[in-house]
């Protein structure tokens, strides 16, 4: 009897190990995603089912980006790609090439039931719209993989809740930033900005530098509204911004609108936020 039972949790173990391997490695749920920030948001849905291919590597400047012919040969492998959307331009040119390598791939669109502003693509910086994309990603899954609904739908309301918890730590302080100015290179932050209140002026015009006229006006405007920093993203050459910052003698800081930890990052950037805007 003892040998039996023996036996039995032996075989009840090789089970739960094989099914547990099954989610390692080469048998993963292979989802591709253009940029980093997506990548976290799949990863914190999905756990260990899934195995996420980003196209644009971390600190590479996104509207130049061109993928490799092997990033390309790996999205053969792909069951979704989770993309940011028509308004993101330089992701609409990598489609065909996307399409005729991953020919079984379905392609999401991520800004569904996004609100967006001033068509800015950068969607994925604030809290209440990544709980949207957060969403559609489940519903991406589910629908693709409706096996593992339970799991997804465990982890999403748990990262959710995380999200919440985080942004109320930073909340009020943020709400008390309304009507500030946050002075950046790249319009990255629109949507957070709007969340509080806060103004956003950006030094890039239309993706392109300023002409000599237009930073002058903008020095005047920093000078006016007694700007002590700068914002820049660690992606984009902000010369600029420092002869801007020298002007009117402001801090550069900077602030990564593309991390590969969401949460992270917005807690750095409200810290940032609350510091040089208060």
């Amino acid at each position: 009897m003892k040998k039996f039972i023996v036996f039995v949790v032996l075989i009840t173990f090789i089970f739960f190990c094989s099914c547990e391997q099954k989610h390692n490695g080469e048998n993963k749920i292979k989802i591709a995603v253009s940029i980093l920030p997506f990548a976290d948001f799949v990863e914190n849905i999905g756990g260990d089912l899934v195995d996420v291919i980003v196209m644009i590597p971390p600190g590479v400047e996104p509207h130049t980006f061109e993928p490799t012919p092997q990033q390309l040969k790996e999205l053969s492998d792909a069951k979704l790609y989770l993309r940011v959307g028509e308004i993101l331009e330089f992701e609409n040119h990598w489609l065909d090439k996307i399409k005729s390598n991953a020919k079984s791939v379905d392609i999401i669109d991520c800004s569904k039931n996004i609100r967006l502003i001033n068509n800015n693509p950068h969607y994925w910086t604030a809290i209440k719209e990544v709980k949207i994309i957060v969403e559609n990603i489940y519903v991406a899954l589910c629908s693709k993989f409706p096996d593992h609904r339970e799991i997804f739908e465990r982890y999403k309301n748990r990262y959710v809740a995380k999200m919440d918890s985080v942004e109320n730590l930073y909340h009020e302080d943020l709400l008390k930033l309304e009507g500030k100015v946050l002075l950046d290179y790249h319009p990255a932050w629109i949507y957070l900005a709007n969340a509080y209140g806060i103004v956003e002026i950006n030094i890039e015009q239309e993706g392109s530098e300023p002409k000599p006229g237009e930073l002058k006006k903008l020095v005047d405007i920093a000078k006016e509204k007694n700007i002590k920093a700068i914002f820049v993203s660690p992606q984009f050459d902000f010369s600029n911004a420092q002869t801007i910052a020298k002007e009117i003698n402001a801090e550069v800081v900077e602030i990564d609108p593309l991390p590969e930890k969401f949460l992270d990052n917005f807690e750095n950037v409200a810290k940032k936020l609350i510091k040089h805007l208060k």
